[in-house]
């Protein structure tokens, strides 16, 4: 630390003491400033309203919370062994995760809960075990993020409202918590997971990202000793069973029974930026969507009240108004009961056009439909600043 770092650090806690605690060291202050890279203004912002998320989320208490069945058994993630600089390592597969058995089966505020929940089990119980080990001062983490089986249909809104969210309050709140995170098994679409990720993340987070090739697992070696790590992800450690993946500490995800389906889905899912239409007996509502980059991704969602609708996606070959037949059909109208469960997807449009979702209820002479949607399109990633080994 500078002389001129170590007086910020000096004002700060003077700037501060009204909100300060006892167990507040040096290390902790500076965590704050670095985040904010000793902005004395900003890092104070930070803290402050670090100070009443805590109260909001009853944080300090977090640990006493009993986290749901559903989330303890099929909510993929795990922390194990630890990287060669001492850091506990946290191991996330999230491409194991039944996206709709788990989000029909609890809230989102408690898979946020539980995400919070990991974090302070890392600070109050894993480092100071490692501290102790190492007998020197270890801070935060590392992850191995591995992406097999992560496709379009994780780009499901809920689910990437949660992902967002979860990297906003490690940032906010848990910053300078990250010592490296190594992505493997990227797919194609990774660029556009990165797109959508990278504005919730801190540009020196950024920097900790690496993604590994092919041969991840000897590359892993380098940073991470094959002890200290499931047989898997490449390491030479199983359960007494057996089992590869060290499941008693590593959860792998996996369906969710239809057991923990809450009774009323609809009450769990965030309907605030969601727009509504009639589709009027025997009739279609046509929403229009000009897509200027070709590669882009169109993610809807739809629900629709006391029956099916018909639903398609199309593509314009015509400034004009066209009927279903003259357009270049993306995805083929069918009919969907989206009365039962919400229907979602992700279409990925190698053309630049003006594309059309399209509504249809000319099956029904009786009934006018009510649909509650939301639709974006997400535009294709521009650049990659990961250290990309191989992909």
């Amino acid at each position: 630390m500078t002389p001129k770092q170590a007086e910020t650090l000096n004002q700060l806690k003077d700037n501060c003491k009204d909100i300060a605690r006892p167990e507040w060291d040096d290390y902790y202050w500076t965590r704050w400033l670095r985040a904010r890279e000793y902005d004395l203004k900003k890092a104070e912002k930070m803290l402050r309203t670090d100070v009443e998320w805590r109260k909001t989320w009853n944080a300090d208490k977090m640990l006493e919370w009993e986290p749901t069945e559903v989330l303890r058994k099929y909510y993929p993630g795990g922390y194990f062994g630890e990287d060669k600089n001492g850091l506990p390592v946290y191991i996330d597969c999230l491409g194991t995760v039944d996206l709709k058995g788990m989000f029909f089966s609890t809230t989102k505020k408690d898979i946020l809960k539980y995400k919070i929940y990991y974090v302070e089990y890392l600070y109050n119980k894993l480092l100071p075990i490692q501290c102790k080990k190492h007998g020197r001062r270890i801070e935060g983490s590392s992850m191995i993020f591995d992406m097999e089986g992560l496709g379009l249909k994780h780009l499901w809104k809920p689910a990437v409202d949660v992902f967002t969210e979860t990297l906003s309050i490690l940032e906010q709140h848990y910053p300078e918590t990250l010592g490296t995170c190594y992505v493997i098994n990227a797919p194609k679409f990774f660029p556009i997971m990165w797109n959508v990720a990278k504005p919730f993340l801190h540009e020196e987070t950024r920097r900790k990202i690496k993604v590994l090739g092919k041969n991840y697992k000897e590359q892993l070696n380098e940073f991470i000793d094959p002890d200290q790590r499931p047989v898997y992800w490449g390491g030479t450690c199983r359960d007494p069973d057996g089992d590869e993946y060290c499941r008693s500490k590593v959860c792998v995800g996996g369906k969710v029974p239809e057991k923990y389906r809450l009774k009323n889905i609809r009450e769990n899912i965030d309907m605030t930026n969601f727009e509504n239409c009639t589709v009027q007996r025997g009739s279609t509502v046509q929403l229009d969507y000009e897509v200027s980059e070709p590669g882009s991704t169109l993610r809807y969602q739809f629900l629709s009240e006391g029956n099916d609708i018909g639903f398609g996606i199309f593509r314009r070959t015509s400034d004009e108004r066209q009927k279903k037949g003259d357009m270049v059909e993306i995805v083929k109208s069918q009919r969907v009961e989206s009365h039962l469960i919400p229907e979602e997807g992700n279409i990925l449009l190698e053309e630049a056009g003006k594309y059309v979702v399209r509504f249809d209820n000319t099956y029904s002479w009786v009934n006018a439909k009510k649909v509650a949607y939301l639709i974006d399109i997400l535009p294709p990633d521009q650049e990659n600043e990961l250290q990309i080994t191989e992909l």
